[in-house]
C-alpha cells in the first residue's frame, strides 16, 4: 500500500509534468522543436523542402507526418530518392525514410529516422478539434527560411467542398511553399491540422483528428501526441460502458464487446447531437482511408461480417432524430483466441440538411474482448 508520501510526490510529478506541457504549449520556439525540416531529392535531380510533425517513437524509430505530395511520387510521375531530416536543434542532417502507406485523401504520409537521431527536449504536442474563426499558426520552411511562423484564422470547419477531413484558412502572400506539412497549431499551441496545399484565396489542412485516426489504423506510434483535451470529448453518460467519440455532431458510445469463441459481437451507440445532419448510415466497404475495421492487440486485422444498425439490416442507413440514440451492432468472425484488446474502426456516411452527402470514421480504442 502506498503511504501519503509517495501519493503526494505522485502528484506533484504530474502537476510539474502538466505544467511543462502548458509551457510547451504557449512558447514558439518550443513548438517549433517538435518540427522538421525534410529535404526531398527526385529522380530528376530536384531538391524540395516541406515539414514535418513528431507523432511518436518506439525502440527503434522516431515518426513524423508531412504532406505525401512531399515525399510521394509527384504529378509528372517523378520518384523521390532520397529523404533527409533536420532538427531544430543542431545543423546536421539524417537520412529518413517514408512509410510504405499513405493516404491522397488526407494527404497524408509518414517518414520515420533512427531514435537515435533524436534530439532530447522535444515537447508534447497536444491535439484539438479546429473552430471556426479561431486564430492558428503554421511551422514550416518557405524560401529557405526554416522554421518560419505564419499566422492566420480558421475560415470554414470544413473543406472548400464541404469534404469533413478537411477545413479553411485564410491566405496571404507569404503563405508559400515549404509550409507543406507543417503543423497548424491554435492560439495555446495545441495541434489542429497538417497544412497540405493553397488554392486561390485561402489555404487547405487536414484535421487533427483524422489524422490520428489513420495513424493508429497505421500502427504508428502516437505518443508524443497528447490526450484529445476533455471538452472534445464525447459526453459519457450513465449507460455508457466504454470508449467514446464526438464527430461531425454524432456521438459513439460503445455499449460493450463480447466474445463467443473466436467470434466477436460489439454494440455502439450512436446519438445525433446536430439537428442538421440527420441521415446516418454505416457501411464497412469505404470511407476516407479505409474501411470499418477491428485490430486486436496481437496486430491482426478484422473485416466485420455483419454491421446493423437499429433494427435494419447489412449497410442500413437511418434518419436519426436529435437526442434519441439508436444502437449499431457489428459482428466479427475468427478472432485470435490470444487477443484481449482492440480498436474499433467504423467509416460512416451521413447527409446535411442540405442533401450533402459526407464519408468519415471514428476509432474506438481499448476494447476490451470479455468472454460471453
Amino acid at each position: 500500500m502506498k503511504t501519503l508520501g509517495e501519493l503526494l510526490c505522485r502528484i506533484v510529478a504530474i502537476a510539474i509534468l502538466l505544467s511543462i506541457i502548458v509551457l510547451a504549449q504557449n512558447n514558439p520556439e518550443a513548438q517549433r522543436a517538435a518540427v522538421v525540416k525534410l529535404q526531398i531529392q527526385r529522380t530528376d535531380g530536384a531538391v524540395e523542402t516541406a515539414a514535418g510533425l513528431l507523432v511518436g517513437k518506439d525502440q527503434l524509430n522516431a515518426y513524423f507526418i508531412t504532406a505525401s505530395h512531399a515525399v510521394e511520387q509527384n504529378d509528372r510521375g517523378v520518384e523521390v530518392r532520397s529523404v533527409q531530416i533536420q532538427f531544430l536543434i543542431g545543423t546536421e542532417s539524417f537520412d529518413a525514410f517514408v512509410f510504405e502507406k499513405y493516404n491522397r485523401t488526407l494527404d497524408l504520409s509518414v517518414v520515420r529516422t533512427a531514435l537515435t537521431n533524436l534530439p532530447p527536449g522535444i515537447p508534447l504536442v497536444v491535439r484539438r478539434n479546429v473552430a471556426v474563426g479561431s486564430s492558428v499558426r503554421i511551422i514550416g520552411h518557405p524560401l529557405k527560411v526554416g522554421w518560419s511562423l505564419w499566422q492566420g484564422s480558421v475560415q470554414k470547419e470544413y473543406g472548400p467542398n464541404d469534404e469533413p477531413h478537411l477545413f479553411v484558412t485564410n491566405l496571404d502572400k507569404s503563405l508559400v511553399g515549404g509550409y507543406s506539412g507543417g503543423p497548424v497549431l491554435d492560439s495555446e499551441g495545441r495541434f489542429v491540422g497538417m497544412h497540405t496545399r493553397t488554392d486561390p484565396g485561402y489555404g487547405i489542412a487536414t484535421k487533427s483528428k483524422d489524422i490520428i485516426d489513420q495513424l493508429v489504423a497505421w500502427r504508428i506510434p502516437t505518443n508524443n501526441l497528447g490526450d484529445v483535451p476533455e471538452s472534445d470529448q464525447a459526453t459519457s453518460t450513465a449507460t455508457s460502458s466504454g470508449p467514446s467519440a464526438r464527430d461531425n455532431g454524432f456521438v459513439f458510445v460503445l455499449r460493450g464487446c463480447s466474445r463467443q469463441g473466436q467470434d466477436v459481437d460489439c454494440v455502439v451507440a450512436v446519438t445525433n447531437k446536430d439537428e442538421n445532419r440527420r441521415m446516418l448510415q454505416i457501411c464497412c466497404w469505404a470511407g476516407p482511408g479505409g474501411a470499418s475495421t477491428l485490430l486486436d492487440d496481437l496486430g491482426n486485422e478484422y473485416r466485420p461480417r455483419r454491421m446493423v444498425l437499429g433494427a435494419g439490416s447489412f449497410a442500413q442507413q437511418e434518419w436519426l432524430e436529435p437526442d434519441l440514440p439508436i444502437n449499431m451492432s457489428v459482428n466479427f468472425q475468427a478472432i485470435d483466441p490470444k487477443a484481449s484488446s482492440a480498436t474499433l474502426i467504423m467509416t460512416y456516411q451521413f447527409a446535411d440538411n442540405r442533401g450533402n452527402r459526407h464519408s468519415s470514421r471514428i476509432v474506438l480504442r481499448s476494447i476490451p474482448l470479455q468472454q460471453r
